[in-house]
């Protein structure tokens, strides 16, 4: 039998590192929605308003673990999502259930402001 420890770290670890920082995140989340999209770095860069390095960064881990594909045109390169990483529909899945918890959690405070009240 296998050492339960190292089963159990490597998959953790791989999550770890996929959220790893809100850069990371933001670019997951464009790479789910827009799955068929090709996307050139400086467009990334507009799009989550981080600066183009940090944004360098994480696609070069998104692309280290099987996320994103990296294409090298004739002036430049392009990202996109890789349908055949391992674990791509339940990120997909995993990004929706978020987005409707947060629009829940907006709907829920924006119910409790009182509007018009006078002081």
């Amino acid at each position: 039998m296998g050492d339960v420890t190292q089963t159990w770290r490597a998959p953790a670890a791989s999550l770890g590192q996929l959220f790893g920082s809100k850069t990371r995140l933001r670019l997951l989340s464009l790479f789910l929605e827009f799955r068929d999209r090709r996307f050139f770095g400086s467009e990334l860069t507009t799009l989550v308003r981080v600066r183009h390095s940090a944004v360098q960064r994480e696609l070069r881990h998104l692309e280290e673990l099987g996320l994103v594909k990296r294409t090298d045109g004739p002036y430049r390169i392009f990202y996109q999502a890789d349908p055949g990483f391992p674990l791509f529909a339940e990120l997909q899945q995993l990004l929706k259930r978020g987005r409707a918890i947060s629009a829940r959690k907006i709907a829920t405070k924006s119910g409790n402001l009182r509007v018009g009240a006078g002081g």
